[in-house]
C-alpha cells in the first residue's frame, strides 16, 4: 500500500474528505467560543441530519430500525448533556448556527468517503488528513488571533499541556482511522450513531479519572447511546 498511489477521480472525493473534516474541526473550536459544548454535542452527533444528507447526496437509505435506534441515541445526548437547559443570549444562537455548519461539514466529508469506500486504504486517509491540518492550521490560527485579539502563542504552554496535546494528537489519530474504517462497512448515518459512543467513554473518564459526580439522567442518557447502538446493531448483523 502506498500513501499516494490513488487514483485520479479517488483523490478528488479523498480531498472533499480531508478538507471538509479540517472546516469541521475549525468551525466546532469556534462554535465553542459561544455556546455550551452541550449544545454543540447534540448538533454534532445527530444522525438524522447525516441520514438525509446521505440520502440526498448519493441515495443512501437508512431503515426503521435505523430510525428507532437514532431517536434513542439523540434523546440519551439529550438527557446526558442537557443542551438546553441554558439558552442564554445571541451568543448562543451563533454558536448554535456555528455548529450546525460544522456538522453539515463533517457529514459531506463522510459522506464523501463512502462514494470510494472500497478504493482507498485508512491510511492513506489518516495520511493525507493530516497534511491537510498542517496546510490549513496556520492560516485558521492567524484568523482565530484576530477575531479573539488571544495574547497567549502558538508555543506558550507548560510541560505538562505538551504532553496533553501530544496525547489527544495520538488518540486523534487512531479515533480518524477509526472513523474511516467503519464508513468503509457502514452507512454514514449509522457510522454517525456507533460514533456516539464516544460520549460514553468521556462519561467514564469524567466518573474514574476526573471524579466528577453524575446524575441519574446522565446514567439514564448513557444507557440509552448504548443500548440503541447495540439494538442496531443486532438487527442489521
Amino acid at each position: 500500500m502506498s500513501l499516494f498511489d490513488i487514483k485520479r477521480h479517488v483523490s478528488f472525493y479523498l480531498a472533499i474528505r480531508c478538507i471538509m473534516g479540517f472546516l469541521g474541526f475549525a468551525v466546532e473550536f469556534f462554535s465553542i467560543k459561544f455556546t455550551d459544548l452541550s449544545k454543540i454535542v447534540i448538533i454534532l452527533y445527530n444522525p438524522f441530519l447525516t441520514s438525509l444528507m446521505s440520502y440526498l447526496m448519493i441515495g443512501e437509505r437508512v431503515n426503521k430500525h435505523d430510525l428507532i435506534s437514532f431517536f434513542f441515541g439523540v434523546l440519551g445526548i439529550g438527557l446526558l448533556t442537557d443542551p438546553f437547559a441554558k439558552l442564554k443570549d445571541v451568543n448562543d444562537l451563533i454558536g448554535i448556527a456555528l455548529a450546525f455548519l460544522s456538522a453539515v461539514l463533517f457529514n459531506i466529508g463522510f459522506i464523501a468517503l463512502r462514494k470510494v469506500k472500497s478504493e482507498l486504504n485508512s491510511w492513506q486517509i489518516v495520511f493525507h488528513f493530516s497534511l491537510a491540518n498542517m496546510f490549513f492550521s496556520p492560516f485558521f490560527f492567524v484568523v482565530e488571533k484576530t477575531f479573539t485579539h488571544s495574547k497567549r502563542g502558538v508555543f506558550d504552554f507548560d510541560s505538562y499541556s505538551v504532553i496533553i496535546i501530544l496525547f489527544v494528537g495520538v488518540i486523534t489519530v487512531l479515533g480518524n482511522y477509526c472513523v474511516n474504517k467503519t464508513l468503509f462497512h457502514e452507512k454514514a448515518a449509522r457510522a454517525t450513531a456507533y460514533y456516539n459512543m464516544e460520549l460514553l467513554y468521556t462519561f467514564i473518564f469524567d466518573i474514574f479519572v476526573m471524579k466528577s459526580t453524575f446524575s441519574w439522567s446522565e446514567l439514564s442518557g448513557v444507557s440509552l447511546i448504548v443500548g440503541a447502538n447495540l439494538y442496531m446493531f443486532y438487527v442489521n448483523s
